[in-house]
């Protein structure tokens, strides 16, 4: 009985667990705000985006954005990893906003 007690606990945990968000495309549109950095980051012809944020405290911080600003500015792909979670800045047009945990810039 007690091992189908921890099987079931173990099963049921990733679905009250927050939600990895993995995407690769090009940074479409941003805005820096209120102390967050939200992005969208869109496939090769804009039809699907995901939004992104993270607020630019600290050297990690200062390094994602500049990835961010010059994947922008170059257009180059970059592969962002984030997860959903309760405190998601509002007044941002993309849904499915993640807080970002990691980016890796794809330059060509």
């Amino acid at each position: 009985m007690m091992l189908r007690i921890v099987a079931l606990c173990l099963l049921l945990i990733p679905f009250f667990s927050s939600a990895s968000v993995g995407y690769t495309g090009q940074v479409k549109k941003y805005s820096i705000e209120g102390g967050i950095v939200k992005f969208a980051v869109c496939n090769s012809d804009s039809s699907v985006c995901r939004g992104f944020w993270f607020k630019p405290e600290g050297d990690y911080a200062a390094a994602m954005l500049s990835i961010v600003l010059t994947a922008k500015a170059t257009g180059d792909q970059i592969y962002v990893h984030g997860h959903a979670v309760s405190e998601n800045p509002a007044g941002w047009q993309y849904g499915s906003n993640s807080k970002v945990s990691s980016i890796i810039a794809n330059s060509q």
